[in-house]
């Protein structure tokens, strides 16, 4: 139930987040396009607060992912699963220490919508 409302609200959050940004293209209902993720003086571009705090709350959950992951009783698929977390965690942090941040916001967006 948690993971249900916690990607439900993600994605709410990100969809009102990109709905009016320049890289979002139409059929993730914005009016721009991916190329956008590449312009604007990249990579200096400007992270709003509430973008960076979209972001850091997804790198949060996924760092919790790992730790549960430690903590809970051991299941067979155990590694596959610590390897899945380990890399998605890793894949978000990058994305946003090295400004991917356009470019990450719609794989978010896009794996946060799936996920509900």
């Amino acid at each position: 139930v948690f993971k249900c409302s916690y990607y439900a609200a993600m994605t709410t959050w990100s969809v009102a987040l990109l709905r009016g940004a320049a890289w979002t293209p139409w059929a993730l209902g914005g009016s721009g396009s991916t190329r956008f993720c590449w312009t604007d003086n990249y990579p200096f571009q400007p992270v709003s607060p509430e973008m960076r705090q979209f972001y850091l709350t997804a790198i949060g959950f996924h760092m919790s992912e790992v730790a549960m992951l430690l903590l809970e009783v051991r299941h067979p698929d155990f590694w596959e699963m610590l390897l899945h977390h380990v890399v998605a965690s890793t894949c978000v942090c990058f994305s946003f220490v090295l400004n991917y941040v356009r470019l990450g916001s719609l794989v978010l967006l896009l794996h946060g919508a799936t996920d509900v």
